[in-house]
């Protein structure tokens, strides 16, 4: 019985692992270089659109205000470019945030579900860690775009047993 016990829990682990979120594959940066990758990418090429793909970025933003479904209407174009991008249905993605840094135009959007977490867990203002992948930057409108796949509040790392993003 004991012999059957130890395997089931390490099959459960084994699943539970396979489902877990990879937060070794995000680069872990600041917000000034978010910025500073998208303006020498911006500099190299040709004004328009500079694509990312598969870039996975860490970084912590404080929470201005909570995403919101209204939003949407404006950004069609930023939900539709990661519909299209990973092939999903309409309704996965929304939820759009914008949050000035500078001169340019932090555009997050996030997965549905994910922001709801995110308006039920997390204070206005609060210091968030956000793992996002910048999806592509906009040199006309001086948009960045990005999709947020996780985001930790200081409890969250606190159970994980790691130092907060913004503490690296």
């Amino acid at each position: 019985m004991k012999k059957y016990f130890i395997i089931i829990l390490l099959i459960l682990t084994l699943l539970f692992s396979l489902n877990a979120f990879n937060y070794e594959r995000y680069k872990i940066i600041t917000v000034e270089e978010l910025l500073k990758i998208i303006e020498d990418s911006a500099e190299d090429g040709p004004p328009g659109i500079c694509f990312f793909p598969d870039t996975p970025v860490g970084f912590s933003i404080q929470l201005e205000n909570y995403p919101d479904l209204s939003n949407d209407i404006n950004y069609k174009n930023e939900i539709k470019y990661f519909k299209d991008r990973f092939r999903v249905e309409e309704n996965v993605f929304g939820y759009v945030q914008e949050i000035k840094i500078k001169d340019k135009k932090l555009i997050l959007v996030n997965q549905i579900k994910l922001a709801e977490y995110l308006i039920k867990d997390v204070k206005v203002n609060e210091k968030i860690g956000i793992y996002c992948i910048i999806g592509y930057y906009n040199t006309f409108d001086k948009k960045i775009v990005c999709l947020v796949n996780a985001f930790n509040t200081v409890s969250d790392y606190k159970r994980r047993n790691v130092k907060p993003i913004w503490e690296k």
